[in-house]
């Protein structure tokens, strides 16, 4: 008897197939909005299992890492800043508190929800005790709905297990004229079309990999509707790309980006913008 694999966790539609058979990490694609997932996720990972210390030291312990960073949360940020004057800002995924020092410099009150203590206490190091900080999940978060201008989640969507039900608190957390900034890698970029079972972007922590149809299915199906969109461009080196292959290894790609980082030396340090296979989408409440 064949297997009844179980329904696209965004639109729910039946008759899944099984993205690149054999590879590892599994993954299901939707026939209908194309998201990939991993089947079987219920909840989200355990914090001090995932979110550990490696998975934020590889990259803080490079020496341009932190200001490139910075500069692509700077872009994004303008971007909202497009739409909205600042006010109060959610980021929601907030790591080491990276975006939320930018929003305090560009004028917005910046608040945090992060599940790893770990990458909390790194961000309290950073900012003071005057950002707020919130350790734990978003649905746990003691936060008043419709008390935020603005909400961030920067690469934080591919990792929850429920991306609409994740959306919809978004929604109530919002004011009436809010918006909400996502970036997320995008199933259908150069990198995944040619890379397929290897593409990068596919990691045991990424649970829910979107289409843009699918990421605007979960936002519609949460009550939101896309204002604009676009592609990522994120600043990064070679030192910082070949250190990301090195926490996720791929076959050729790690030992030649590590030897042409080794040969370009202090070169391979300069920081450039760059397209990254993600997308980006402002979203506001539908109208």
């Amino acid at each position: 008897m064949s297997e009844r694999l179980e329904a696209c966790p965004v639109c729910g539609a039946e008759g899944a197939c099984e993205y690149c058979p054999g590879m590892r990490p599994r993954m299901l694609r939707c026939p209908a909005c194309g998201l990939l997932w991993l089947p079987g996720v219920t909840d989200a990972p355990v914090a001090e299992g995932t979110y550990e210390e490696g998975y934020y030291e590889w990259w803080l312990d490079l020496p341009e890492a932190v200001e490139a960073k910075r500069a692509t949360f700077a872009r994004l940020l303008g971007l909202l800043e497009r739409h909205m004057s600042p006010g109060r800002l959610l980021d929601i995924g907030s790591a080491v508190g990276l975006l939320l020092e930018v929003a305090r410099e560009r004028g917005w009150e910046p608040v945090g929800v992060e599940v790893s203590r770990h990458a909390v206490r790194l961000a309290r190091e950073r900012l003071g005790e005057e950002v707020p900080l919130h350790v734990g999940r978003l649905e746990d978060a003691p936060l008043a709905d419709g008390s935020f201008d603005a909400i961030t989640m920067t690469d934080v969507l591919e990792h929850l297990p429920d991306p609409v039900a994740s959306l919809r608190r978004c929604r109530q957390l919002l004011a009436p004229e809010g918006r909400l900034l996502i970036t997320t890698p995008a199933v259908g970029c150069l990198s995944q079309r040619l890379m397929r079972g290897g593409w990068f972007q596919i990691k045991d922590e990424h649970t829910r990999l979107f289409t843009p149809r699918a990421l605007r299915e979960a936002l519609q199906r949460a009550g939101m509707e896309i204002e604009a969109s676009g592609t990522v461009r994120k600043t990064l080196s070679l030192g910082f790309v070949s250190s990301h292959f090195d926490a996720y290894p791929r076959p050729l790609l790690t030992p030649v980006l590590g030897g042409m980082t080794r040969v370009l030396g202090p070169m391979a340090r300069v920081t450039v913008p760059m397209a990254s296979g993600e997308m980006w989408a402002i979203a506001r409440q539908q109208q």
